[in-house]
């Protein structure tokens, strides 16, 4: 999923939609359930688990829908020392029906979500602005481009996100990118018949750099 300075209006909507729907669906599940000691499970109702169903259908997309917007899902959770047990990083996206076990308050779930709705809502000028802007969808292009050896990767069976993401990974990423940028304002240059001369303003500029060193 792109990350939310890298979409388009209407995506960034439909978006900042699903997450108020989750918002809603979380609110109505809270609001009709309730937790009762020594009981792991919350005591649901018909409302409840209407929303329960609802919220389950649509963890998975609002998860990436958070991570994209630069909100982090995970908080640190420490035990209480009368119950003991180890620190760890929790999901409480991927926790929701389990917050209480953590004595976690839905409200810190809610605050999440509404920060992403912020940023996503913040950026509706700038989304907007990208439809008309030709190096938005340039920027798209390369990054498909770049990605392909990735893809072919991954269906190989080796892990595409690590393979990118390390330094050898990086490096090649970046000279597919460099290529094909520079692939693609020659062929530009070439279709608007202005290729003969921008080779006589690039060797003009290295004869400049070679005199002057």
């Amino acid at each position: 999923m792109r990350f939310f300075n890298k979409i388009l209006i209407w995506e960034n909507k439909r978006r900042v939609q699903k997450l108020l729907e989750f918002r809603s669906d979380v609110v109505e599940y809270f609001s009709n359930s309730k937790y009762e000691w020594m009981n792991r499970e919350r005591v649901e109702n018909d409302k409840s688990q209407a929303a329960r169903q609802k919220l389950n259908r649509a963890l998975e997309y609002t998860h990436d829908v958070l991570l994209s917007s630069g909100t982090g899902t995970r908080i640190r959770y420490t035990p209480p020392a009368a119950i003991g047990g180890y620190v760890q990083d929790l999901d409480l996206v991927e926790n929701i029906f389990n917050l209480q076990n953590y004595q976690i308050p839905p409200n810190n779930l809610l605050d999440i979500i509404d920060r992403a709705i912020g940023i996503y809502e913040s950026d509706q000028s700038s989304a907007l602005t990208r439809v008309i802007n030709p190096f938005f969808y340039l920027e798209i292009f390369l990054d498909w481009i770049s990605a392909i050896p990735f893809k072919l990767l991954a269906k190989l069976g080796f892990n595409q996100i690590k393979a990118e993401e390390s330094f050898i990974g990086k490096i090649f990423k970046g000279f597919v990118y460099l290529i094909t940028a520079l692939a693609s304002i020659l062929t530009v240059l070439q279709l608007i018949d202005h290729l003969d001369p921008a080779k006589e303003l690039i060797r003009k500029f290295i004869a400049v750099l070679t005199g002057y060193f």
